[in-house]
């Protein structure tokens, strides 16, 4: 049975190579790698990106077709920017350890805040209350 020749390796090259069967007293002379080159076992466990402490959990999340394109036209990382920008509207109370939503002197959420609290007082006002609610008073 004859081995199937790679693509990236060019006919001449592959015909060029004579690999003769190993012998018996061939495979007596072998020595494991990690005796003749410890360091390419030590590469091979260091390879890819290094164990973070704080490893990230892997969801499905819908996001509004804007902030998306917004996200991933600027290139690789998104999705950690994403997670950065997620990570900066939300503090940890130092007291309780949860997190609760920056209400700080970001205008963007006080502005969305005041925008809340303005279309909820206007509904109250023409009549539409929450079910359960006894009316405006």
């Amino acid at each position: 049975m004859s081995k199937r020749k790679p693509e990236h390796i060019s006919q001449e090259d592959w015909d060029a190579v004579d690999s003769p069967p190993l012998s018996d007293e061939m495979l007596a002379r072998m020595k494991p790698v990690r005796e003749v080159a410890p360091e390419l076992i030590e590469m091979h466990r260091q390879r890819g990106r290094p164990r973070s402490d704080d490893t990230k959990r892997s969801t499905t999340l819908r996001l509004s077709p804007d902030v998306l394109d917004h996200f991933r036209s600027t290139g690789p990382g998104w999705q950690t920017r994403i997670d950065e920008t997620l990570r900066a509207a939300i503090v940890r109370n130092p007291s309780t350890g949860r997190f609760s939503r920056v209400t700080s002197d970001d205008k963007k959420i006080n502005a969305i805040s005041a925008k809340d609290d303005n279309s909820r007082s206007s509904r109250l006002t023409r009549g539409n209350e929450p079910k359960g609610s006894k009316g405006a008073a």
